[in-house]
This record gives structure tokens, sequence and C-alpha cells, in this order.
């Protein structure tokens, strides 16, 4: 019974309108009724069969047992719209610092003249046209 409502779901209109995330197209309506009419056809051994919660909620029933429910979630499926939604505003943030042209300087050294270069550091940062990210790592005398 489970294969059947997961064969009803490949051809439903929901099921359909996932297809493009994959690059692909649905299959039309003409095919469509031919896969219901074989579905329908199909010779089930004895199962409970499966329904379909959409929007609308089932009271009473939504969480029952061999319910397959548009408003239960699982942690992976949450997990990856979060991710989603991260890799976005990640992918914003690329854009505007490419936009931005920052040019980069990273140096390291002996902590003596650290906040002396500190200090440049953050006029070069204030002071510049076009904009400029430098940075010092003060390391001691044991790390060489």
């Amino acid at each position: 019974c489970l294969l059947k409502a997961f064969l009803e779901y490949i051809i439903s209109d929901e099921g359909q309108a996932l297809l493009p995330a994959y690059d692909a197209v649905g299959v039309p309506a003409e095919v469509k009724a031919i896969a219901q009419t074989a579905l329908n056809s199909l010779v089930m051994p004895p199962c409970t069969a499966w329904t379909f919660e959409k929007s609308t909620t089932m009271q009473g029933n939504g969480q029952a047992d061999h319910v397959i429910s548009e408003k239960r979630r699982d942690i992976a499926e949450y997990e990856r719209s979060t991710l989603e939604a991260s890799l976005a505003t990640v992918s914003s943030r690329i854009a505007l610092l490419e936009q931005a042209k920052l040019t980069l300087l990273d140096g390291s050294g002996t902590t003596n003249p650290s906040k002396f270069f500190w200090e440049v550091i953050s006029l070069f940062e204030a002071r510049a046209r076009p904009p400029v990210k430098v940075t010092y790592r003060a390391v001691g005398s044991g790390t060489g």
C-alpha cells in the first residue's frame, strides 16, 4: 500500500511540481490519466491504505498512522531549508565583497611592533580607497 501511495504522489500535481528543481518536466495530463488507471487496477495484498493530509487539517486523523501529512517534517528537511537560506545569505555577501574589490594584506611577525602595526592598519582601513582589509598576527619568539 505504501508503494501505491508513493506512485500516486509522483503523478499528483504536488509531486509533479517538484520536478523543475531537478531540471525535469512533468508528464502530460494524458500520461497521468494512464498512470492513474494503472494504479487503480493494481491488486494489492491486504494492507492499510495510506492517505494524504494536504493544507486542510484532518482533525484527529492527521497524526494517525498511514497518513502522509504535508504538515509533518523531519529534522533533515528542516536543516536543508535553513541551509538553503544560509547559503543564499552567504552568496549575497560574497557578491557584495566581490563588487567592493577589497584588497587584502595579511602578515605576522614579532610582538614588539604589533601595537604600532595595528594602529597603522586601522588608519589604512579607515583612509584607503578602494577598501582594504589588513591583518597582523603577532607571534612570540616561541613559535619561530
